[in-house]
């Protein structure tokens, strides 16, 4: 193997993994961007911080859930991490 395609690996091996850190965390944003636009009334939700509910109203920032019966907490919208099964 000549000195110049080692070399060639050295510089080319960081870029590649950058690449790589840069398209997964594009993926990670749309698919969390895909949830926030699908989340309507009525879903079953689960908040990053793990709290589960039920939405009872949307707005383009908030989300208020009902975590327990007569019991709505407010959060940002971004605060939601799935839907429940």
């Amino acid at each position: 193997m000549p000195a110049g395609s080692g070399n060639l690996l050295i510089f080319a091996l960081p870029i590649l993994l950058l690449g790589f850190m840069m398209w997964s965390q594009r993926k990670r944003q749309r698919e969390a961007q895909n949830l926030q636009s699908g989340i309507a009334v009525g879903d079953h939700v689960v908040t990053t911080s793990g709290l589960y509910g039920t939405v009872k109203e949307l707005d383009d920032r908030t989300v208020r859930l009902e975590v327990s019966p007569d019991v709505v907490v407010t959060l940002d919208r971004r605060a939601i991490g799935s839907k429940a099964a």
